[in-house]
């Protein structure tokens, strides 16, 4: 004789989705299948158990006593078998996601954002390979790549993230002491580059009044992070 004497297990999940949404169609929708279905699974259990389960209303489900008393333990059986199968997937058949990313886009952009990314998929293994280098597109064992590339690349199987924008910092206090102006005024101060000097010509280039700037002068930084860390110090 089996040991445990339980309703079909379709029965409880109908009845669990019912009372939980408080209503039919909903539990219907959530588990795709017609209101007959659902009243049938439930008019099962209620005359096993010999009570009402529910109070019907117009487009809402009430539970009874009884009803309350079935739903905690219905629901906490599936969220001890839930638990069971999250446990077991995660050490047996735990997927793997290889990002390929830009060091600096990875620490500024991608790892803040990572435990929201990581909670919505909590059995993948995200491992971020941070590599400066245009050919991590190719990396084989990536599954994916985000990179820098310029407007109006067409690149296959890519999507646009954003679009950078173009402008110059300081120090909070170095735009007071003596106050900055028009862009002459930076001949008295040292230009941070990141990478590069192209930035810092393009911009002054989309000035709309022309400065006299040696931008070949400076500091140049072949980390992104290490010249924002700069700027603010």
């Amino acid at each position: 004789m089996s040991r445990f004497r339980l309703p079909l297990l379709n029965s409880l999940r109908a009845f669990e989705a019912a009372a939980r949404h408080q209503s039919i169609k909903k539990a219907c929708e959530e588990l795709h299948v017609d209101h007959a279905s659902v009243s049938r699974h439930i008019q099962k259990l209620e005359r096993q158990l010999g009570r009402k389960l529910f109070e019907r209303h117009h487009r809402q489900v009430i539970l009874t006593d009884a009803g309350e008393i079935l739903r905690g333990a219905v629901s906490t059986g599936f969220s001890h078998i839930q638990r069971a199968f999250t446990q077991l997937n995660r050490t047996q058949n735990a997927q793997r996601l290889v990002i390929s990313v830009d060091p600096d886009f990875a620490g500024l952009w991608l790892v803040p954002r990572l435990a929201e990314f990581y909670a919505s998929v909590p059995n993948t293994l995200v491992e971020i390979l941070a590599e400066k280098a245009s050919t991590s597109l190719f990396e084989p064992r990536a599954h994916c790549a985000i990179l820098y590339a310029e407007a109006g690349s067409d690149l296959k199987n890519s999507e646009t993230l954003f679009r950078s924008r173009l402008f110059p910092v300081c120090a909070k206090d170095l735009g007071t002491r003596p106050p900055l102006g028009p862009p002459d005024d930076l001949r008295q101060h040292v230009l941070l580059h990141d990478r590069s000097t192209r930035e810092w010509e393009e911009y002054l280039r989309n000035c709309t009044t022309t400065a006299d700037i040696d931008v070949r002068s400076g500091i140049v930084f072949s980390e992104t992070a290490l010249c924002l860390d700069a700027a603010v110090r």
